[in-house]
């Protein structure tokens, strides 16, 4: 005999590997998964393969999250999101400002205001010459995607 049930994806009793992602997922994510699957399975989809979904396919669930994998969604999740500070001039790897900020905004009043008497940046560029530049990165640590070149700064002096 089938069963069948018309309730929210927030009530299904997930079991296994499907139960540990299901976990990770907010209420809202929740919901915009529910909305993913019904446009995906207007007639329904048996536990098992619901089950498995989320065992098996965590991935593509976090791409309908706007996420590039599982991992980055349960980053996002627990940690929240974060931005950090990179300066590089091409010539060295890229230095990252150990602090990080809750917003693009808040990373780009620190370059804007502080950045230059930061001591990881003043030892980064004191062996710079005049004219050289280095550029200033605002990098998400979810979302590779919003990582921008804010500006890039030019070391003055007189070139001795």
């Amino acid at each position: 005999m089938k069963i069948y049930t018309d309730d929210s994806l927030n009530h299904f009793e997930f079991w296994s590997g499907g139960a540990d992602r299901a976990d990770v997922l907010t209420s809202e994510q929740m919901d915009q998964v529910e909305n993913e699957l019904e446009q995906l399975y207007p007639d329904g989809i048996e536990d098992g393969q619901l089950n498995d979904l989320f065992w098996f396919e965590s991935d593509t669930i976090a791409n309908w999250l706007g996420f590039d994998s599982f991992e980055q969604l349960e980053k996002f999740n627990t940690e929240g999101e974060k931005y950090v500070i990179r300066f590089d001039d091409d010539s060295e790897d890229a230095v990252e400002v150990s602090q990080e900020f809750d917003s693009q905004d808040d990373a780009e009043q620190y370059v804007d205001n502080e950045l230059e008497a930061d001591s990881e940046y003043k030892e980064y560029t004191e062996n710079l010459e005049a004219g050289d530049s280095v550029d200033i990165w605002i990098c998400s640590n979810i979302h590779n995607d919003d990582t921008y070149c804010y500006k890039t700064l030019y070391i003055e002096g007189d070139g001795e």
